[in-house]
């Protein structure tokens, strides 16, 4: 062995001894850091470490003391880098449930009430006076009769008569005329030579709409078919509203014991009938007799409780016209017949 190599190892033992620190004494509640030397080595726990590990097992997670103590635990299981939470002071006040608060109202109402009870000093209850006395209600006379009608009809007398009737229902005049016939015989019989015929235009020109629609819902294209089905399916809410109108005009003409006025509709709204068109599917022309059937058996009634007072001449043309709608709907000659039976009856009474 070489000088070289003894002369290192007997330097071992120096050195180690200088590298040796001496731990204080530990406290009993804290635990002092080891000392760092000048050759950058420490002793923690009797083992050699560098600086750098030291500080990493600062880092780290502390070991917990055999002695337990809540406070100890508490602060060493904390990390460092965590802020000790402090509480949130706030100004809102609690409020009780409203079922509570309602628990509470009703307890302080009986405890209130329970208290005027055992009071002595309650004052007695004063009957309630009777509101509604026995006597009846005397109703303040007016000076006047003009007081008694509303203001507006006061002042009515310079307007026109046919302008207020406009503002009246149907069921308004009825009423008032016949209020003012019941009471006089003679105006009543003046008013009964007065009625006129029924104003048919306004049902024609209902009629007439409704035709418009009809022929407006068809389709323009040249391609395509007015009489199949598609065409159909399109002008059927049109077609079913002119069966509905002429049902409610003919109802209306005939519960008024007009049959003049009912024989002359028949005639009319038989034309826009005709002048639907005939669909290519048979099932589809249901409507269109429906309406025919309706306008004969008005127009047969009208006849047989006309009769002869609707005029010999007038019943001749009507016998003329009704031979025609044998052509678009076969039972109209069941008026040909009544009027037939009517004739030979008239003229054997002759």
């Amino acid at each position: 062995m070489s000088t070289t190599y003894r002369l290192a190892l007997s330097e071992i033992p120096a050195r180690l001894a200088s590298l040796h620190v001496e731990t204080p004494e530990e406290n009993d509640d804290e635990e002092t850091a080891p000392e760092v030397t000048n050759n950058n080595v420490s002793m923690v726990n009797g083992t050699i470490s560098s600086p750098d590990e030291y500080v990493i097992r600062q880092r780290g997670r502390r070991r917990i003391t055999m002695s337990w103590s809540p406070d100890k635990i508490a602060v060493q299981n904390r990390s460092p880098f965590e802020k000790t939470p402090t509480k949130a002071q706030t100004t809102m006040t609690l409020r009780s449930s409203p079922r509570k608060r309602l628990m509470i109202n009703d307890d302080q109402s009986d405890n209130s009430f329970l208290e005027e009870r055992s009071s002595p000093r309650m004052k007695p209850i004063t009957p309630v006076k009777n509101l509604w006395s026995s006597s009846p209600m005397i109703k303040k006379t007016r000076k006047g009769e003009e007081e008694q009608r509303p203001l507006a009809q006061n002042a009515s007398f310079n307007v026109p008569l046919s302008t207020l009737l406009l503002g009246l229902s149907q069921d308004q005049l009825i009423k008032m005329i016949q209020g003012i016939a019941e009471s006089d015989v003679k105006l009543e019989n003046k008013i009964r030579n007065g009625i006129p015929l029924p104003d048919l235009r306004p049902l024609e020109n209902e009629l007439n709409d409704i035709k418009k629609n009809i022929y407006k819902s068809l389709p323009n294209n040249r391609l395509c078919k007015k009489t199949d089905s598609v065409a159909y399916s399109r002008a059927s809410t049109h077609l079913t509203e002119l069966k509905a109108t002429i049902t409610a005009h003919s109802n209306k003409l005939s519960e008024g014991l007009h049959w003049d006025a009912l024989i002359d509709y028949t005639i009319i709204a038989w034309g826009y009938v005709r002048a639907t068109p005939i669909w290519d599917n048979n099932s589809h022309n249901t409507i269109r007799r429906h309406c025919f059937k309706i306008l004969s058996n008005h127009c047969l009634n009208a006849l047989k409780l006309g009769g002869l007072k609707l005029g010999t001449q007038r019943l001749q043309n009507v016998e003329r016209t009704i031979k025609e709608w044998a052509k678009d709907f076969e039972d109209a000659l069941a008026c040909v017949s009544m009027l037939n039976n009517m004739f030979l009856k008239y003229r054997t009474s002759l």
